[in-house]
């Protein structure tokens, strides 16, 4: 993969993430996953078995402020921002994953996803969980491991997949610019 192919930077400060982690194991309201195939959104736990929720109130506004400087990066190096769809949570229990899967079918939306952003709230208290991507080719992939307070942006057609995750809970935000 190329250097534009995937980009980095600060989301929210560690002690913060630590303090979003902790509201949300208290207020949060966790559904398994949908994939979406053809334009049709189904629960499939061999290839998402992780959990989503939408963002708790008293969060909004310090993920949205995050997600506005990740997108703000992101623009940067992948065109103006439209549009954000999201944001949601993502809860990775022991044993959830998600397998190899793009974020984007262009068949299936009004609006394209053009970018992914992944945030990572967590990075201690289990193990695994590293965001695997791609190159469209498939000769090429890089490892993300979880880095609390930091997010990772990719073109959404990108083939990616999160690994096991062993032991705790593995907390993450997920957006996508149109």
């Amino acid at each position: 993969m190329s250097d534009p192919d995937v980009i980095s930077g600060s989301f929210l400060a560690r002690e913060l993430c630590g303090r979003v982690v902790d509201e949300l194991e208290h207020a949060a309201w966790w559904q398994w996953g949908e994939v979406n195939h053809g334009g049709r959104s189904h629960v499939n736990l061999r290839l998402r078995s992780a959990q989503v929720s939408p963002v708790v109130p008293s969060c909004e506004a310090v993920i949205a402020e995050g997600l506005h400087v990740a997108a703000r990066t992101a623009a940067a190096v992948f065109g103006p921002v439209n549009s954000v769809e999201g944001p949601n949570l993502l809860r990775y229990r022991h044993g959830d994953f998600v397998g190899p899967h793009p974020d984007e079918d262009p068949r299936t939306r009004l609006r394209p996803r053009r970018v992914t952003v992944i945030a990572f709230l967590n990075d201690r208290g289990f193990s695994g969980g590293v965001l695997s991507l791609s190159s469209h080719d498939g000769r090429r992939s890089v490892r993300i491991p979880p880095r609390a307070g930091s997010f990772v942006a990719f073109p959404s057609s990108t083939l990616h997949a999160v690994s096991p995750t062993v032991g705790g809970n593995r907390y993450a935000v997920v957006a996508w610019l149109h």
